[in-house]
């Protein structure tokens, strides 16, 4: 058995929310850790090519550089980060929560906040598991965005996520498809507007992406269904926002969720005691990076309340 950690306050996940609530969290003084399944902080926030509409940046900036000041905000009040390593059970010990970890290892602490947030729901059409990782690919690594340079790529979504991914893209992509489900785009004005301005993209909506294909192990068709019209585009690049599901399997029904798997919470605590929920993950929030960095401050003050009662009973008072 790996060692145990201790801490009063463990943090299940690194995006907007669970990096506000460890920065409150550490600059009150709560012994804070923080785990991560991903190698690299910041959760789907670190996927958006360009945020215009946060608080105090009116020029805008992308979501690794907003995620990479809060994890170093957080570092310099004493956050203790462990990536790469998923939680995989939670279990009580007395007054203490116990989360068992990928390594073998284990941590107890006093307080538990589950801000580890959403994962892409699977795109099913032919050729997408296939092709996956090979020219398909869910969300946007803005870093390998020139290596389609002067190419056609296909975006697949129209939230914020999948528009901000395009508007990206078309920087270097000769075109650009935006496909949609819908009749029209769900994503903020502003995003709306720039997409209908941009020359090189195509807005394809009250469409579906039926298959990929390719030659030689590389990814070169979609095909798309408009109405009764059936197009075979030639492509290079796949990108899936289609939405996302909470990641609450690994919980094992302990706490209470509602019908879609989002944990249901009052007052940020789940039905679990010393479990609190915060962000894309807890059932009634909004989904945007400003909501869940806001919901990560309110749920430390929940959690030193919290603290503060079981201090008391720690007492016998």
């Amino acid at each position: 058995m790996k060692p145990t950690k201790t801490a009063d306050l463990l943090i299940v996940g690194a995006g907007p929310t669970g990096l506000s609530a460890a920065v409150n969290a550490s600059s009150e003084g709560l012994t804070t850790i923080v785990v991560e399944a991903e190698d690299k902080i910041g959760g789907q926030a670190k996927e958006s090519s360009r945020i215009e509409n946060y608080l105090g940046f009116p020029s805008g900036l992308t979501g690794p550089k907003l995620m990479s000041r809060a994890f170093h905000q957080a570092m310099r009040f004493g956050t203790k980060f462990l990536l790469g390593v998923s939680a995989t059970r939670l279990h009580d010990e007395g007054m203490f929560r116990v989360i068992d970890l990928s390594d073998g290892s284990h941590i107890i602490s006093v307080a538990v906040l589950l801000a580890n947030g959403l994962q892409w729901k699977r795109l099913e059409a032919a050729g997408i598991e296939e092709y996956t990782g090979k020219g398909v690919f869910y969300g946007l690594n803005m870093d390998n965005a020139h290596e389609f340079l002067d190419k056609e790529v296909v975006v697949i979504g129209g939230a914020n996520s999948a528009c901000q991914a395009a508007t990206w893209l078309a920087k270097y992509a000769r075109k650009v498809y935006l496909i949609v489900r819908a009749k029209e785009l769900a994503a903020s004005q502003y995003l709306v507007e720039r997409i209908s301005r941009q020359s090189n993209i195509e807005l394809l909506t009250d469409s579906e992406l039926t298959s990929v294909s390719g030659e030689d192990g590389k990814l070169k068709w979609a095909v798309v269904r408009q109405g009764d019209t059936v197009r075979q585009l030639e492509i290079d690049g796949v990108f899936i926002f289609i939405g996302a599901i909470p990641r609450t399997n690994w919980l094992n029904g302990q706490c209470e969720v509602d019908a879609d798997g989002f944990l249901k919470t009052s007052e940020y605590q789940t039905t679990c005691p010393g479990v609190f929920a915060a962000g894309d993950i807890r059932a009634g929030s909004t989904k945007r990076i400003a909501a869940g960095v806001g919901e990560g401050a309110v749920a430390v003050a929940r959690i030193h309340a919290y603290l503060a009662e079981q201090a008391k009973k720690e007492k016998g008072e």
